[in-house]
């Protein structure tokens, strides 16, 4: 066993614009890195996703406790945030020599393989040795995608569908559109016949703007029974292009799992679909920009809770 060996993988994004349907080309390298000292000079090499020292039974399920806590009180971390907060950092790999190869895959048995044909060498100190799988190729639904409450402009982004019999692992990726590089970042992980979104880069010519007009905090009458608070938020969207622009805009508004914590929303216009995704409070509108032209969305928020809590949120 060589505790130093490890295969991580890299991809090329690709956005085929420009045709009767656009296509993601996915470009696949494996990056197999060793630092025992020792070369392995010309081995059969394998792959594999078996993890013989992790996780090999389902996590205990135990009680769900929900609770409210009073002003400056100490919130108890969660076990899962404890063991997120002692996790080690990933190795980092340094790409330094590169050979030719096409790995094929096995899925048979509860593991993912793939084996390559002929002999590698892989050299034991830093660095590593990149190989290629088969490039794969996926119709894509392109459009604008914006979230305003975090972002000053609009990103590209794409719909697919891994219609590949395949899962896509995780890895590092560089995106680019129409072979033009427009940045890099970590493409997650994608099981065979599973959607997913990709991103593009930005789309400076449609901006965002968010704006908070009106709030009010306090409380109603002599006696202090409750606290309020109110909110006017406008989001605009701006075309600065001299073409129309259809964008997919995501906001999400303030929910609760408490009763005592009342909320109102209005929005105006109303959204195009309300919790995308199963994600409660996310609203999403589908909005089409003419040349030159911007679009408002106005949202007012109304929250009340007892006297003697604290609210945690911020539009």
């Amino acid at each position: 066993v060589d505790p130093t060996a490890q295969w991580t993988m890299r991809y090329e994004a690709d956005l085929i614009e420009g045709s009767a349907q656009d296509r993601v080309r996915l470009e696949r390298q494996v990056m197999i890195a060793q630092s025992s000292g020792l070369a392995w000079v010309d081995v059969a090499l394998k792959l594999s996703t078996a993890r013989p020292s992790g996780q090999i039974s389902p996590s205990e399920v135990n009680r769900s406790i929900a609770r409210m806590f009073e002003p400056n009180e100490p919130k108890l971390l969660s076990r899962s945030a404890m063991a997120d907060s002692v996790m080690m950092e990933p190795m980092v790999v340094m790409e330094e020599s590169a050979a030719a190869g096409l790995f094929t895959a096995n899925f048979e048995g509860p593991v993912v393989s793939y084996d390559l044909p002929q002999a590698v060498t892989v050299y034991g100190q830093e660095g590593g040795t990149l190989l290629s799988l088969a490039a794969l190729e996926f119709e894509a639904k392109r459009y604008l995608a914006a979230a305003p409450r975090f972002d000053t402009t609009a990103f590209v982004a794409a719909d697919i569908t891994n219609s590949s019999a395949e899962p896509i692992f995780e890895g590092r990726a560089r995106y680019a559109r129409n072979g033009v590089l427009v940045g890099e970042g970590d493409l997650a992980p994608i099981a065979a016949g599973a959607p997913a979104t990709l991103g593009f880069g930005p789309e400076v010519s449609v901006a965002l703007e968010v704006e908070f007009l009106d709030q009010q905090t306090g409380d109603r009458g002599f006696i202090r029974t409750s606290n309020t608070r109110e909110e006017e938020v406008r989001v605009t969207l701006r075309n600065l292009s001299d073409a129309p622009r259809d964008v997919v805009m995501r906001y999400a508004v303030p929910t609760s799992q408490q009763e005592d914590l009342e909320i109102d929303v209005a929005l105006r216009p109303a959204p195009t679909t309300r919790d995308a995704d199963d994600r409660k409070g996310v609203m999403e509108w589908a909005l089409s920009l003419a040349p030159g032209a911007e679009q408002a969305v106005t949202m007012d928020f109304a929250l009340s809770w007892p006297e003697g809590q604290e609210l945690n949120w911020r539009p």
